[in-house]
């Protein structure tokens, strides 16, 4: 049954009482709660707990005390603040003052001990803020439960109690109550007056801290100027000491000229030999002054570990000089150890001769005891060498260590948002004098740099003035030569990627031409003038912010807006968009950045970078949409590229990561925010390059192609050999150039010399592919087939042995010390073994090649080409197993435990090999057979053979069975050792052609004659015949017929087969034509007629 329709009233209650349900069930709710919350607060009132307040008078007495006690901590309050603030505007005047000179030891110790006292006293403070905090939360929780029990006993009715016991209840309540609401009152003045002294006692730290790192820099500078003092002594004292020992060995040396010839030969050594000592200790003294410039460094180094405010990029630089010294420290260790050992071979030949005079021997001793001592200083210089070299790993150590710190130090500094009025006032202020500080600032730079030029030589203005007009001349010849290019690519319009950026890029430097080098003549000027930082870089800013927007704006017009594009592909919205976007942030860029470079105070600065970090919150949505205009507008024109599937997702991180970076920011981690922003666009851009790349370089690959399949001989060799294989090195040398770029750009993190590997390694395989191109070059000349073979077989093995060569050569000598280096070598030897046995396989295959371009086995008589090839095929495949079962026993042996399990097999070679041998029988056998055949060649490729009763053809021999294709197409394997056992028909042994025959039966009334001259004319009109034998006879006679063999020759079986195929074919129709009674017959005679009668009937 249907509902019956409800009527107008009863709808419109049916609304109003679906409307009133939520208030309904509301109220019910609220009711419900109230009666919860009324049964609660009965339950628990119910109980009752006893309240003991303290002595009226007691409790004054004490509350006066705290009074007292407050009054006087908030009057030492005030003049703390006065004194915080008179040592405020003291301390400018008085960091200004403290010069070098003027830190005391003491004065260090007490500027720690002053700065460590206010720490221990912020730290109480707190602790007293947190102990306020727990008393102000109990009293609040007894207020709550006093108020509670007095409201319980203000109520007559709900206590089991009489009047009198209740009416005391109640004023002790009540009593208790007043008390802990005037303790309450108390306490929250005291954590108020504490909050107070926590700020005041952070002003003062911030002021200590300030005097302590003053004092500590100062200090850190006089003891560099102390220990500069005594290294410039030190030196001075080694110069002198060096000359002199320069000067004994030159007046050495003239004596030993001068009175040469006068002196035996021993005093001849003893003067050779001073001298050497001499000179030798020079380069020692020379050694002591780097030796004591590594101590004076170790003791900066621990300085710079031991500051506070040091900065990790200060950090990054200490500890690259590090390095470097320790670099040099070990050249010259080298240098000292070559020498040493130089020395003490000298000594050794000296302390063998026994061939001396008596007159001699003194002298010859004194030589010995000169080389002794001098040997004596180096081993004293290289134990001090080395020990350096350990304190230089250990500083490095605490300096990587300490950096680190520093780093996370700084990345986790909060930069806290201003709270109070004072801050905001000072904030107010520095926001308020940006533009007077930063155009005091430009002028400054600008002064700066006209004072340098007005200062400079005559050289540095000579020397500007070629830079202007190289820069003039190349403005005017490259405006000509743009205009000229970008005609010939318009004429000459191609499509794709390639063709697409170099006529964008031609159209916007022609567009940018003068304003990017009237921007480079002004930003040289003071460069070469030796303009001071920060003036040359806000020089620099100014100059070329103007040209980049300029051509970020142009390129947008270009490839949203230009007229030469068509309708379709223009966008004006995302034009306007785009140039908003660039002028808006490309101002708030340079602002920032100005306003870094001119040193505004760190407030100012953090509020510079929120703005421009809301800026980024503001921007994530135009982002997106921007984004997804120019992959739509990418996507039109190369879909389906692998370069614009990976642009897709690393574009997306644009959008992403900047409210990202902007929150961090905004939570006040500026330097957190800034790195990650700095890294993150680094990236994106060394990404985003890389796979703009390599679309140009695909796109470059495919005309390549296209080039070489038009233009060359070869067009396969060129594609296949050459072109694919220079376009996958191309892009592992892309692939190494954009690691070899993070590398540069964050050389500190690696410690191995990756640079010179990977440009190694680079410039090997182009010299590689460079090879093979102009191999194929040659071949295009020669047209020579060994050289394709060559190019198409070879060029992986040495692809694969020159890299792991480089290797090999170049890992010793970068990194000698690492603990992998055995390992990594090993591996490299294993590599260049492999690929010199797969160089000499492939090498037979080029002899193979060459072989099968020289001997066709698709000619008319090919037996003596089926015979090289099957020669050659063997001997390849022989080789081929040799040299690998050779290589896997050097790779091997290049295992020590295998060696040594290779020597003990050794001696129990005797049984092993006739267990081996027993064991290995069947394959030996096919072995030994496939030699044979190869060299007796019973059987040859393309020989036809019957076997087993099957016609086919020798398809493929291999070491140890043989293929034979059967007519129908079947293939028939037998093992090798068949051929040489069993016997076998071979059609084609000694040559391809054949007879073959066909046989017809005909009658006796056949002329065979006129048989004979058909069959001529059938092999005369057929191709197939080869012109040489033919025939017609009749080769048996039964009672019935005939017998007649029709005999042919054919160049090989298988045109001999379709020949006899053909004359059965074309004989029979013959007969059937011309001769149908001279078919075969039947003959019999019927009895029982009135004469004899010859009855012919067909069989």
């Amino acid at each position: 049954m249907k509902p019956q329709a409800m009527t107008g009233d009863a709808a419109r209650r049916s609304h109003a009482a679906y409307r009133s349900t939520p208030r309904t069930l509301a109220a019910w709710a609220l009711l419900l709660a109230l009666m919860l919350l009324s049964t609660t607060s009965t339950s628990s009132a119910q109980e009752l707990f006893p309240v003991t307040p303290l002595d009226p008078l007691q409790a004054t007495e004490q509350r006066q005390a705290r009074h007292q006690i407050l009054a006087e901590l908030r009057a030492e309050l005030e003049q703390q603040r006065q004194r915080v603030t008179e040592a405020k505007d003291e301390l400018p005047s008085k960091i200004q003052a403290l010069q070098v000179g003027q830190v005391t030891e003491s004065l260090r110790e007490q500027t720690q001990a002053d700065d460590q006292t206010l720490r221990l006293r912020e730290e109480d403070i707190l602790a007293g803020i947190a102990d306020s905090q727990r008393q102000i939360r109990t009293l609040e929780q007894n207020i709550q439960r006093l108020e509670a029990q007095e409201q319980l006993l203000r109520n007559p009715i709900g206590l089991d109690l009489d009047s009198d016991e209740r009416n005391e209840r109640l004023e002790l309540t009540q009593l208790a109550l007043s008390q802990k609401r005037a303790d309450l009152a108390l306490d929250q003045q005291q954590l108020k007056l504490r909050q107070e002294w926590l700020e005041v006692t952070r002003q003062a730290r911030d002021l200590a801290e300030q005097w302590r790192n003053r004092v500590e820099e100062v200090f850190f500078l006089q003891q560099e100027q102390s220990r500069r003092e005594a290294r410039e002594d030190l030196d001075a004292q080694l110069a002198q000491a060096r000359q002199a020992q320069l000067e004994r060995a030159a007046e050495l040396r003239r004596r030993l000229q001068r009175d040469g010839e006068r002196l035996s030969e021993t005093g001849r050594l003893l003067l050779n030999t001073q001298a050497q000592s001499a000179e030798a200790q020079a380069r020692l003294i020379a050694l002591d002054k780097q030796l004591a410039q590594g101590d004076s460094a170790l003791a900066h180094w621990w300085d710079v570990t031991e500051q506070r405010d040091v900065s990790s990029r200060t950090l990054q630089n200490e500890i690259l000089s590090l390095r470097e010294l320790r670099s040099e420290l070990e050249d010259s260790l080298t240098l000292l150890e070559q020498r040493s050992e130089l020395f003490a071979q000298q000594r050794e030949r000296l302390e063998q001769r026994q061939d001396l005079h008596d007159s001699d021997r003194r002298r010859h001793q004194e030589v010995l005891d000169e080389l002794k001592t001098l040997l004596t200083a180096y081993d004293e210089r290289r134990e001090r060498s080395v020990q350096q070299i350990q304190h230089f790993d250990d500083q490095l150590q605490q300096l990587e260590s300490a950096r680190q710190e520093r780093i996370i130090a700084e990345l986790l500094t909060r930069q806290p948002w201003p709270v109070t009025s004072g801050e905001w006032q000072v904030l107010i202020t520095g926001l308020s004098r940006i533009p007077e500080i930063m155009l005091h600032q430009i002028r400054l730079s600008i002064e700066s740099t006209l004072n340098r030029l007005v200062a400079a030589p005559t050289s540095r203005w000579l020397l500007l003035a070629g830079v202007e007009f190289v820069l003039l001349i190349f403005l005017l010849a490259g405006q000509r030569l743009l205009r000229r290019m970008e005609h010939r690519s318009t004429v000459h319009a191609e499509s794709g990627m390639v063709a697409t950026t170099w006529q964008t890029s031609l159209q916007l430097l022609r567009r940018n031409a003068r304003s990017i080098t009237v921007a480079t003549m002004l930003a040289v000027i003071p460069w070469l003038a030796l303009t001071p930082s920060p003036g040359l870089e806000i020089i620099v800013t100014l100059v070329l912010v103007g040209p980049v927007m300029k051509a970020l704006i142009d390129l947008s017009w270009l490839l949203l807006i230009a007229p030469e594009r068509p309708a379709e592909q223009r966008h004006p919205a995302l034009y306007r968009q785009a140039r908003l976007l660039i002028l808006i942030t490309g101002t708030l860029a340079t602002t920032i950045l100005l306003a870094h470079l001119s040193a505004l105070p760190q407030p100012v600065l953090a509020v510079l970078d929120w703005l421009f970090m809301g800026y980024w919150l503001l921007m994530f949505w135009p982002l997106l949409r921007a984004r997804r205009a120019l992959l739509d507008l990418l996507m039109k024109h190369f879909q389906g590229r692998l370069w614009l599937a990976n642009a897709r997702v690393l574009s997306l991180l644009v959008p992403l990561i900047l409210p990202i970076t902007a929150l961090i920011g905004l939570a006040g981690y500026l330097n957190l925010a800034w790195t990650i922003f700095w890294y993150w666009l680094i990236l994106a851009s060394v990404l985003i390059g890389w796979l703009i790349l390599l679309g140009l370089l695909g796109d470059l690959i495919l005309f390549l192609k296209n080039y070489a399949i038009a233009r060359a001989s070869y067009g396969l060799l060129w594609t296949q050999e050459i072109i694919e294989p220079l376009h996958w090195t191309l892009r592992v040398l892309l692939f190494f150039g954009t690691v070899l770029l993070l590398y540069l750009w964050q050389s500190l993190f690696i410690t191995f010399e990756w640079p010179i590997l990977l440009l190694t390694v680079g410039l090997i395989l182009l010299a590689y592919e460079a090879l093979f191109v102009l191999a194929c070059l040659l071949v295009e000349r020669t047209q020579s087939a060994f050289g394709v073979a060559l190019i198409r077989h070879a060029r992986q093995p040495i692809g694969l042995i020159l890299p792991a060569t480089a290797l090999q050569i170049l890992l010793p000598r970068l990194q000698p010390d690492v603990a992998w280096l055995p390992f990594a070598q090993h591996a490299l030897l294993i590599v260049q073994i492999a690929g010199v046995a797969w160089l000499l396989a492939r090498s037979m295959s080029v002899v193979e090649e060459v072989v099968e371009q020289r001997y066709r086995v698709d000619a008319k008589d090919s037996l003596s080409a089926r015979r090289v090839k099957t020669q050659v095929q063997m001997l390849r495949r022989i080789v081929t197993v040799g040299v690998y079962i050779l290589a896997t026993a050097t790779i091997l042996m290049t295992f020590p435990d295998v060696r040594q399990l290779g020597a003990g097999l050794l001696a129990s070679a005797g049984v092993a090999g006739l267990v081996a041998g027993v064991a290995a029988r069947p394959l030996l056998e096919n072995l030994i057979a496939g030699i044979q055949i190869g060299m007796t060649q019973p059987i040859r490729l393309e020989d036809v053979v019957i076997v087993e009763g099957e016609w086919g053809r020798i398809e493929a021999i291999s070491a140890t069975y043989v293929v034979v294709r059967i007519w129908d197409k079947r293939r028939l394997v037998l093992p090798i050792h068949y051929f040489i056992t069993k016997p076998f028909q071979n059609w084609t042994r000694t040559g391809a052609d054949l007879l073959g025959t066909a046989f017809f039966y005909v009658d006796y009334t056949f002329p065979v004659a006129e048989g004979r001259r058909e069959l001529q004319r059938i092999l005369a009109d057929c191709e197939l015949w080869d012109r040489d034998v033919w025939g017609l006879q009749v080769t048996n006679a039964t009672d019935r017929v005939l017998e007649l063999r029709a005999l042919m020759s054919a160049p090989d079986a298988s045109v001999a087969w379709d020949l006899r195929c053909h004359v059965r074919e074309k004989f029979i129709e013959f007969l059937q034509e011309q001769y149908p009674h001279c078919l075969p017959k039947i003959r019999f005679l019927e009895q029982g007629g009135p004469r004899p009668s010859l009855t012919l009937a067909k069989e």
